[in-house]
């Protein structure tokens, strides 16, 4: 007879609870299925779920990261100021954040609870940790976002990376051609998409002499 591959509620719960106590040795902090820290000066969080896949049970987790200033950035832009001083749980689960990068992929299969909760957080904590060590500074974070192709959000994050090096000439000329697509940035409050936000913001900046 084929083994049954599945856990009871129980058993995930428990995972859920193993989870979160080996991720708070690695400094992370846990909401519903997202671990999240404050990493330098970065921002780094994990979504994690339980999937079969084929014959195996596995633990999968989806791993981001952002500039932790970015969502202060974007919160100004948004005029939603007063989330800046909100929990960092906001930062990573808010309905109104700045759109993470997606690092990678991992998984972990699990044939014991307590093993495969503990590997799951290992391989998040190194994913950022190496990722973090190899764009060493938020710069060089915001050089490695431009260099990149086919990631969701990319318009968005690109024109906010340009932002964040202060190369607002570059930032105003992608969002005026996003605008003139008909494209919004997919974000809006009182009644203005965070793309006419950003090109109020660029446009006063270049009028004021700041330009790379």
């Amino acid at each position: 007879m084929e083994k049954k591959i599945e856990l009871s509620k129980e058993d995930e719960r428990e995972l859920i609870k193993l989870i979160k106590l080996s991720a708070r040795k690695k400094s992370y902090k846990g909401t519903s299925s997202i671990l999240y820290k404050k990493e330098k000066d970065f921002f780094v969080h994990s979504l994690y779920f339980v999937s079969k896949i084929e014959k195996m049970l596995m633990i999968i987790a989806f791993n981001f990261i952002k500039t932790y200033k970015s969502d202060n950035l974007f919160w100004h832009l948004l005029m939603m100021e007063s989330n800046i001083s909100q929990k960092d749980s906001l930062r990573a689960n808010g309905a109104f954040t700045m759109p993470s990068f997606q690092i990678n992929e991992c998984s972990v299969e699990i044939l014991d609870i307590q093993e495969a909760s503990q590997e799951i957080v290992k391989n998040i904590s190194k994913t950022h940790d190496d990722f973090i060590e190899k764009v060493r500074t938020v710069g060089g974070f915001n050089k490695y976002l431009l260099e990149q192709e086919k990631f969701a959000n990319e318009k968005l994050i690109k024109i906010l990376a340009y932002i964040e090096l202060e190369d607002y000439s570059k930032a105003n000329e992608m969002v005026v051609k996003e605008i003139e697509k008909g494209n919004r940035g997919g974000y809006i409050n009182y009644d203005k998409d965070i793309y006419q936000y950003i090109q109020e913001y660029c446009k006063s900046l270049l009028e004021q002499g700041w330009n790379c």
